[in-house]
């Protein structure tokens, strides 16, 4: 997928890695705490055109604290859950 990897758990992509990045699964449920921490969307062009996915960046501050990370990790795999019921 674009050049990267997909983190999945228990076969739901909870996570995107490209260029020495994460980004996980967002949704309402956990987007404030990616925005409030200035994380951004993973974007990339096609055909010209700025295309945005639900996954955002994981800042440093987060993959530094084991117990934050592992918070945010299991967010992600909520919000997969919610998207893959639908």
């Amino acid at each position: 997928m674009f050049g990267g990897y997909v983190v999945r758990r228990n076969e739901l992509p909870i996570a995107l890695i490209f260029n020495d990045e994460i980004y996980f699964k967002v949704d309402d449920t956990n987007r404030l705490d990616f925005i409030a921490a200035g994380s951004t969307p993973f974007t990339y062009n096609k055909k010209g055109k700025t295309i945005t996915i639900s996954n955002w960046k994981v800042p440093t501050e987060v993959l530094e604290d084991e117990v934050t990370l592992m918070s945010w990790a299991y967010k992600a795999y909520d919000v997969s859950l919610r998207a893959h019921k639908k």
